[in-house]
């Protein structure tokens, strides 16, 4: 099974506000955060859950939103 896993950054637990779904926003970087590590845990549950391939895509603005670095 593969997988393609669209993330958006509104309706990610935490995110609550416009403000911080855009870069100007008050907690933005912690909502990047927020949506890296719910991407990370929906790719780890496929691969538990038997798939073989994954491509993740982030959906959200400019498309640069996830955070590299960030577990």
């Amino acid at each position: 099974m593969r997988i393609f896993l669209s993330v958006d950054m509104e309706g990610v637990a935490g995110v609550v506000h416009v403000d911080q779904t855009r870069r100007t926003g008050k907690d933005y970087e912690r909502a990047r955060v927020w949506m890296t590590r719910e991407a990370n845990a929906a790719v780890a549950g496929a691969f538990d859950g038997g798939a073989k391939g994954l491509l993740v895509n982030d959906s959200h603005g400019d498309m640069r939103n996830f955070v590299l670095d960030s577990g």
